[in-house]
């Protein structure tokens, strides 16, 4: 009886053993596993971290990172600029190949983007030693007497030119920027602002007309104020606004005045709009 159970004890015992080694084996391999594990992610960890390091900038080179990041976005602005600038030249470009003169000749358009028809023939007469296209003298001869009844004084500085005039006009407008130290080129763009070159200008359709001495403290007369009143009622309107700048492509001029017909100049002015917004033509700039 008692070997039987001595026999049965160390068969116990051996089967404890044999379980023991299995449960030290499985937890050594686990063990096993997980060091390595362990040591794979200790050896990619360390690049990964320098790979982040390297993406984010350090506290010395923040300034530097920041001007970059603003002369980029300046750099973007200016090319967006440029870009609208260059397409709303574009767009201008193509306006002026497709726009038609109207049949009116009192609408006539003559801008820096618009030259005079070859076919153009002002009817040219001469009244106080300045010329302009005779069908607008009458309305002028009516418009000044009326300026005379209400004690204001109108004459004439300025009319038509012919093409040989107007360039040497232009030639010795650009001569004046010159000997204030500007370019060639540079001249010739601020001349064109304030005088057009020749087949561009207003002044060789016989239209337009300058009045009291052309200057432009013109602007703080009495006259100047019964024109902006009056004018339109005889079919002239003030050709170059000053808020019509970048329109017409012109400087402000108080003095000087275009004909385009009373029911016309009524509308222009009634719509605040200079001759190329009225006739939806392509700005001058």
């Amino acid at each position: 009886m008692k070997r039987e159970m001595d026999i049965k004890f160390l068969d116990e015992k051996d089967s404890y053993e044999d379980k023991s080694k299995g449960n030290h084996k499985i937890i050594y391999l686990v063990f096993t596993v997980i060091i390595v594990i362990g040591i794979c992610f200790l050896c990619i960890e360390p690049n990964q971290h320098d790979s982040i390091a390297a993406d984010v900038p350090s506290s010395s080179n923040l300034p530097s990172v920041s001007q970059n990041l603003a002369e980029q976005q300046s750099s973007q602005r200016e090319n967006t600029v440029l870009s609208s600038a260059a397409s709303s030249s574009v767009v201008s470009s193509q306006k002026a190949e497709t726009f038609q003169q109207s049949n009116d000749w009192k609408l006539l358009l003559v801008n820096s983007k618009l030259k005079i028809p070859d076919n153009l023939n002002p009817q040219i007469v001469r009244y106080d030693n300045v010329q302009m296209d005779k069908r607008i003298l009458p309305y002028f001869l009516q418009m000044k007497a009326a300026a005379a009844k209400d004690g204001i004084t109108l004459w004439l500085s300025g009319g038509y030119r012919s093409m040989e005039e107007q360039q040497k006009l232009f030639e010795r407008t650009v001569q004046g920027y010159i000997k204030k130290g500007l370019s060639q080129s540079d001249a010739e763009k601020e001349a064109r602002k304030v005088v057009a070159e020749p087949g561009y200008s207003e002044h060789n359709t016989g239209l337009a007309l300058d009045f009291n001495g052309s200057r432009s403290d013109f602007v703080s007369t009495d006259a100047y104020a019964w024109l902006q009143k009056h004018a339109a009622e005889y079919g002239f309107v003030l050709r170059y606004p000053k808020e019509k700048k970048s329109i017409t492509g012109i400087e402000f001029q108080p003095w000087f005045y275009r004909y385009v017909g009373a029911e016309n100049a009524k509308k222009m002015n009634a719509e605040n709009q200079c001759l190329e917004e009225f006739l939806n033509a392509p700005q001058a700039q």
